[in-house]
């Protein structure tokens, strides 16, 4: 799995897990399919209970590290990763998150080839959006505009050059929710070189912690911290707008509307 072929530069894919036996196996066998032989495969196991470790205890011999302890969060979890792994490029492939087919890895090492001196690869993402019961690829240009709307890249599907991770420290531990969209402000607004593709990399399940209020608020500040002023508050009235018309909709009994309109527009893009 490992490679020192200068001419076949090494992806390593970073798995983070705790508690989650129903899902890790298929994203382990994501990994374990890919047709790249210069590949890293990093398990970061949060001291789980639930026997997500003897699942991935039974794929010992095929995967390159295994690291199973107590951390303070998964943006701990991701830089231990880091910090352990080998590749020239860093993939944050997390449990219950795969691979979109056995060809991702080399098809993004011969882009990386093509273009070695990007500091990182944004590829398309396929999310499920279960509430919807649709699943929608997105391929899209980011750049420093997006960001201050608080609109991040595809991190499921962002390929990282790992001395540049180091370089900036990598994921602020500081944050709970949004240590992702605050490395991407800061990398972008160094003025890294990135490019676009439209390669699907990772099928994705929406949801989870990023629409909390708390979330917000850390997304406001970073946007504060990295941007101007003006661009963090016209990102949370936008999101309390949003939070407002849907409570509006959910309390006159109108909330199938909502998701039927955002549905519509989710097959739009």
């Amino acid at each position: 799995m490992l490679s020192t072929n200068t001419t076949n530069p090494m992806i390593s894919v970073i798995t983070v897990v705790r508690n989650d036996a129903k899902n890790i196996r298929k994203t382990i066998s994501t990994v374990l399919e890919q047709d790249l032989p210069s590949r890293e495969y990093i398990i970061i196991d949060g001291a789980s209970s639930d026997g997500t470790l003897d699942i991935i205890n039974e794929y010992r011999d095929r995967i390159d590290i295994i690291i199973s302890e107590h951390d303070n969060g998964i943006y701990e979890a991701m830089n231990k990763g880091i910090k352990a792994g080998s590749g020239e490029l860093v993939l944050f492939l997390n449990s219950g998150d795969y691979l979109a087919n056995d060809k991702v890895l080399s098809s993004i090492q011969k882009v990386y080839l093509e273009h070695p001196d990007v500091a990182f690869i944004f590829g398309g993402i396929i999310l499920n959006y279960s509430k919807l019961s649709i699943q929608k690829k997105i391929t899209r240009e980011f750049n420093e505009k997006r960001l201050t709307w608080g609109q991040q890249p595809p991190h499921p599907a962002t390929f990282f050059k790992k001395s540049v991770l180091l370089e900036h420290g990598g994921f602020n531990t500081l944050f709970s929710y949004s240590a992702d969209f605050d490395l991407f402000c800061r990398l972008i607004k160094n003025k890294y070189a990135f490019i676009n593709i439209d390669i699907p990399v990772t099928i994705f399940h929406s949801g989870g912690a990023s629409a909390r209020l708390s979330a917000r608020i850390e997304t406001y500040n970073i946007i504060k911290n990295n941007f101007m002023y003006h661009h963090a508050i016209r990102y949370m009235l936008f999101k309390m707008s949003e939070s407002f018309m849907k409570n509006v909709l959910e309390t006159i009994g109108l909330l199938g509307i909502f998701h039927r309109i955002k549905k519509h527009y989710i097959t739009q893009l």
